[in-house]
């Protein structure tokens, strides 16, 4: 019985290290650093109603959507912004008069269900 307890707690050990070593040696399974494709030049304003964070990417980055859209008909952007506090999950961002979210780029990442997915990258400008 000790014998099969040993093995056994052995494969765990070995498969925790294995695994660590895939994600943060060979990165395996993390994202690219910059899975943005930015535009050379900027595009078509989007939106000028507020923002509503959807989820959070990074200090600097969120999924965001407009803020009264409940069904989410309009589109899901991933909004970049500079020199801001960083983001927070249900955060109301309100876009200031004479300025829009503008399209700049597009965003693509891999789902739940392992599919793709393509966003377009906006930033608030006139």
């Amino acid at each position: 019985m000790l014998r099969y307890t040993g093995s056994f707690l052995g494969g765990l050990v070995l498969g925790i290290v294995g695994t660590l070593v895939a994600v943060f040696v060979f990165e395996v399974g993390l994202p690219d650093n910059d899975d943005v494709v930015w535009f050379e030049h900027e595009g078509t304003c989007l939106t000028y109603e507020p923002l509503k964070t959807l989820r959070t990417l990074g200090p600097d980055r969120a999924l965001v959507a407009e803020a009264d859209d409940i069904l989410l008909e309009a589109p899901i952007m991933l909004l970049v912004a500079q020199d801001v506090p960083p983001f927070y999950d249900e955060q109301i961002i309100k876009i200031p008069s004479g300025r829009c979210a503008r399209h700049v780029g597009n965003f693509n990442y891999k789902t739940k269900d392992d599919n793709f997915k393509t966003v377009p990258v906006v930033m608030i400008k006139e």
